[in-house]
């Protein structure tokens, strides 16, 4: 069970680090307001992170003897 958890933390987490990336790269490739794109990428990268601190915190909570 623990490690459904922490392989689904980490591809929801590269899955999310990816389109951050190409959200950025395609701004950058249009022409478009590069302000509203960085912040679009920061946020889904922060979204990515805090999926898998949660993976890593729902790992320590059931691999730690209650």
């Amino acid at each position: 069970m623990i490690d459904v958890v922490v392989m689904l933390s980490g591809v929801v987490g590269v899955a999310l680090l990816a389109e951050a990336v190409w959200a950025m790269r395609r701004s950058v490739q249009e022409g478009g307001d590069t302000t509203a794109v960085v912040a679009k990428g920061v946020s889904i990268a922060l979204a990515a992170s805090l999926c898998g601190a949660l993976g890593l915190a729902a790992v320590l909570f059931f691999a730690v003897p209650h």
